[in-house]
């Protein structure tokens, strides 16, 4: 509008100035004129000089007026577009500060001012080296950030980005771009933005990555990262490293009795005692569930890790008040040293668990070290023994299956589990709380239960299989998925969720990779908290199972009856079919068809049939 005025009005300027040159030349003309040569001049002329010289006059004031209308009227644009420009200024969330070529702060908002702790007649009586001066004394980074600056400005006509750290703990944002018109550099408009929130999300985000939710703890990928720093460092100091891979004996029950609630401030507990334990510079991490690892940098030899372990062990000793409860719980724990029995994170951590489950397997409360001498079913463990194929065959576990059926009482499909030999039963868990780890022996064990299932499942059944999340990375397993692509009909196979705890992206592609060739994935112990929930986001499984620590509280507190009805309706908007397992009554399945559960399954169904 402005711009549009002054092209129009400046058009207009050149016809009054014509004007004005006409009307001074007749009038110089008559002036000039004696009274003879007025009286010698036709009385038509001097007529039409007359005319033309009171037409001029009135050409002129026309002019004018129109002139001075023309001039109002844009002045009263300018006003109104800087009465704009001053609320916008005044409304906006961001400082804005427009510097003259010489450096002086010409516009600027109440933002502007605020932030960078001013006041108006301060900011405009300064310049750059003034305004540079009063950011040493309020910005924490002042020396750093203006350093980029002038870097990245050069010789004006650059733009700049860089961030203040106020001495308030604010993080502000500062833009600054030339301002030029028709190739001429007039100034430099500065914008500033309060990104201080934005920087303590990104800072809570970068922490719960490293950490677990409730206990606070690193979490497993934080442990690798620092398993992997501290056997750097051992290798160049020739230094040990001691792992400690604890699981809490006794724990289960207590879940299982109070409750997830009861067992969630238990595990935070015991994380607190952990940690009392131990120098500064050593980790204790929670592995998943009730399992924890301790990390010990620089060690002289295994009598350091023994003390801590029985420091550990000790700590036990005392019951755990809980919500006025007394609760007594211990621990097993498994020591694995670097160099003397692993030079791998994942090497280590494996042979660790491995004592660990030795050490339970003799009573509560003892730690084991990790040693060559194993027994057979150890080493099978590992993935050492001579024929890993033949002992599956003469002493592997024994097949039986747990019917699932739908809210009209029909059988749907059938879950398998296992069971070892006693001679195996402190090593060989069932797969869903812990399977076999080395790929070589998963490679056999999985062969081996896939042909069983192929041997002596019916051909009209659906079975779901259950599988140890390592499963979903271990190359080995892929192989034995490609090779019994034929049983995709027949077989589902069920994943824990602790799956997604540490790599969820990756667990999702293959999850996804799997589903494309055909298989059918569920998700088993559903919000259990050994994951976070955003895997949802990017992918979907066919089906979910939720685990009996969610169906506890039901039958003793409406509310949580009502909020596993709203998790129930809100699972169902994402798969067609949601399980709820460990069902123990006819009364409990009921209530929860009721809150739109789609199957059930548990031991008042009938006893586990025999499948091999």
């Amino acid at each position: 509008m402005i711009c549009g005025g002054d092209l129009c009005f400046n058009g207009r300027k050149s016809a009054k100035t014509d004007s004005h040159s006409l009307h001074a030349t007749l009038q110089n003309i008559v002036e000039h004129l004696s009274a003879e040569e007025r009286a010698a001049l036709p009385s038509s002329f001097v007529d039409a000089i007359d005319r033309a010289l009171a037409d001029s006059d009135r050409a002129l004031e026309t002019l004018q007026s129109s002139a001075e209308h023309e001039l109002h009227g844009t002045v009263e644009e300018l006003e109104k577009s800087l009465t704009w420009l001053g609320a916008v200024l005044d409304l906006t969330h961001d400082g804005i500060i427009f510097a003259n070529h010489q450096g002086h702060p010409d516009i600027f908002n109440p933002v502007a001012l605020q932030q960078l702790e001013l006041d108006n007649n301060q900011l405009t009586s300064m310049d750059y080296p003034a305004l540079a001066r009063h950011l040493k004394k309020v910005v924490r980074n002042a020396s750093s950030a203006l350093h980029e600056i002038r870097h990245e400005i050069g010789d004006g006509s650059g733009a700049s980005r860089t961030m203040l750290e106020m001495h308030s703990d604010q993080v502000i944002e500062l833009h600054s771009r030339p301002f030029i018109v028709d190739e001429k550099l007039l100034g430099r408009v500065w914008t500033l933005r309060d990104i201080t929130e934005l920087k303590l999300s990104e800072r809570e985000a970068r922490y719960n990555a490293g950490h677990d939710r409730l206990t606070g703890l690193p979490n497993r990928t934080r442990l690798y990262d620092r398993l992997e720093q501290s056997l750097s460092a051992a290798k160049r100091s020739a230094s040990k490293v001691g792992i400690l891979f604890m699981d809490l004996d006794g724990f289960k029950p207590v879940n299982d009795h109070y409750g997830h609630d009861i067992g969630d401030l238990l595990l935070v507990e015991v994380a607190g005692r952990l940690s009392a334990c131990l120098r500064e510079m050593d980790t204790v991490a929670r592995f998943g569930g009730d399992e924890f690892v301790i990390l010990l940098h620089e060690i002289d030899d295994a009598h350091s890790a023994a003390e801590v372990a029985q420091r550990v062990i000790n700590c036990f000793n005392t019951p755990f008040d809980v919500r006025q409860l007394t609760l007594n719980i211990n621990t097993s724990i498994g020591i694995a040293l670097y160099p003397d029995n692993a030079d791998t994170p994942e090497s280590l951590l494996k042979r660790a668990d491995m004592a660990m489950y030795h050490a339970k397997s003799r009573s509560q409360g003892f730690f084991e070290f990790y040693s060559e001498r194993l027994s057979d079913a150890q080493r099978l463990q590992l993935g050492e023994a001579d024929d890993i194929q033949q002992v599956l065959q003469s002493d592997g576990p024994h097949l039986h299956t747990q019917p699932r059926r739908d809210s009209q009482g029909q059988q749907t499909s059938s879950q398998i589990d296992w069971t070892w030999p006693d001679s195996h039963h402190s090593l060989f868990k069932p797969s869903t709380e812990h399977s076999p780890q080395s790929s070589e022996f998963n490679r056999h064990f999985h062969h081996w239960l896939f042909d069983q299932v192929a041997q002596h499942c019916a051909r009209n059944a659906i079975y779901i299989l259950p599988l140890h999340p390592q499963c979903v990375f271990d190359t080995a397993f892929q192989d034995t998925l490609e090779a019994h692509q034929s049983l995709c009909d027949l077989v589902h196979l069920q994943i824990p969720e602790a799956v997604f705890a540490a790599h969820t992206d990756t667990a999702c592609a293959l999850l996804k990779q799997w589903q494309n060739w055909g298989w059918h994935i569920e998700i088993s112990q559903f919000a259990s908290g050994s994951a976070p929930l955003n895997y949802l986001l990017n992918w979907s499984p066919d089906s979910v199972a939720i685990d009996a620590s969610l169906l506890n509280p039901v039958t003793r507190d409406d509310q949580a009856g009502q909020r596993l009805q709203q998790l129930i309706g809100g699972l169902l908007s994402h798969v067609p079919a949601v399980t709820a397992l460990d069902v123990s009554s006819q009364e409990e399945a009921e209530m929860l068809f009721r809150f739109g559960i789609t199957h059930i399954q548990g031991p008042f169904l009938g006893e586990a049939a025999s499948l091999t």
